[in-house]
């Protein structure tokens, strides 16, 4: 038999090992990629060495910092500030000065902080607080950082608590719900949707808050015309717009045996006094979030990182209950407050990013203008 050696067969044969050896790595090389990162997430969500190297160089840098600028609620007090002082000092092995900014007004202090990044002015405070709608939009303007957290959490600390991929963490929570007077009201008669709150049976017996994106959570399902039809019926049948502090002093006085869409902590408060009250949710069982978030070129940026996370973190969660009542759902087997069977097995409703995105549209903003002109008579 004749072998017939054609002319180009080197090079047919270089070409197919260059082919096997460039599809090997295209299997291969992508697997091991896979493996690595896989490696590395691992070590960092189980305490690791890259875990620990992070949350080091943050300590350190922290340590340096000595002292961070923080606006922070107002429930936390400066005791529950010296709160969070002396648990870090014990936690890290060091003094962190934290200058306090109690805060009401998310809105204002996103008005703040937006300015101060389009001027390109050193921000105010290196940690701010927000609610769902600040944060994001602060974060999609570039004025506050997005962290790879994962490392710098302590154990313990619910991964759910990282909101916007990474633009801050879920200090506490709160349900919106219903409160009542229950020597005034009795548990089978409370309503349980805000189209009660129009009947005559509640006449001038229900006060009710002017802040439009909470009645959103309960007016986004319904439909623009049902929901503006149903808020005037509501102030129709007598019920008082006013703030949650007022309407915490009103119902306190025993003026109002209800008060709609306020938060469970005011309904923790009133009770640790002793009054007799009931809290039930309404049409959606409404979860607000408060976030802490670092500012874009904070100047305690290691200092912010730190407190932010330990301020989310299993250490603090006794002290955001014990002193400003503020419990955090992410952490539903550690918290001290009961809100009763009503609340079990309900779906809670969160400001998704998409939800946040569809209230910003022009059409949910103009019909949520809406409801404000009502809630304000303008």
């Amino acid at each position: 038999m004749v072998w017939r050696i054609w002319p180009g067969w080197r090079l047919s044969v270089l070409f197919l090992m260059v082919v096997w050896i460039l599809g090997a790595g295209v299997l291969v090389h992508p697997l091991e990629g896979m493996a690595q990162k896989a490696e590395r997430v691992a070590a960092a969500s189980s305490g690791g060495a890259p875990a620990a190297d992070a949350l080091a160089r943050i300590v350190e840098g922290a340590k340096r910092e000595g002292v961070v600028d923080a606006t922070l609620q107002a429930s936390l007090t400066p005791r529950g500030v010296a709160a969070v002082q002396e648990a870090i000092r014990k936690k890290y092995g060091f003094d962190l000065r934290i200058n306090y900014s109690p805060t009401t007004n998310y809105p204002a202090i996103q008005v703040q902080a937006l300015t101060e990044h389009k001027a390109g002015t050193p921000p105010s405070f290196d940690l701010m607080t927000g609610g769902e709608s600040h944060i994001l939009e602060l974060a999609e303007a570039g004025a506050i950082e997005r962290v790879e957290w994962g490392s710098l959490l302590t154990p313990g600390t619910p991964p759910e608590i990282v909101a916007f991929g990474g633009s801050g963490l879920v200090v506490n929570t709160s349900f919106v719900g219903l409160l009542y007077n229950s020597k005034a009201v009795r548990p089978e008669e409370v309503p349980g949707s805000l189209k009660d709150l129009a009947n005559p049976k509640w006449r001038g017996k229900v006060l009710i808050p002017p802040y439009t994106s909470t009645w959103m959570t309960q007016l986004l399902s319904m439909g623009r015309q049902p929901s503006l039809a149903l808020v005037e019926a509501i102030l129709k049948n007598g019920a008082a717009v006013t703030t949650w502090p007022t309407a915490i002093n009103r119902f306190t006085m025993g003026e109002y045996p209800l008060v709609a869409l306020i938060t469970e902590t005011f309904a923790h408060q009133v009770k640790s006094r002793g009054l007799a009250v009931g809290f039930r949710p309404l049409d959606a069982a409404y979860v607000s979030q408060h976030i802490v978030a670092v500012r874009t070129n904070a100047r305690h940026p290691n200092a912010a990182k730190l407190l932010a996370a330990f301020l989310a973190g299993p250490d603090s969660l006794k002290i955001w209950q014990e002193v400003a009542s503020n419990p955090n759902f992410y952490y539903p087997a550690k918290s001290s407050f009961d809100l009763g069977p009503e609340w079990q097995r309900i779906r809670p409703w969160l400001w998704t990013q998409e939800r946040l995105r569809y209230k910003s549209t022009p059409e949910v903003q103009a019909w949520e203008e809406e409801i404000g002109r009502l809630l304000t008579r303008k």
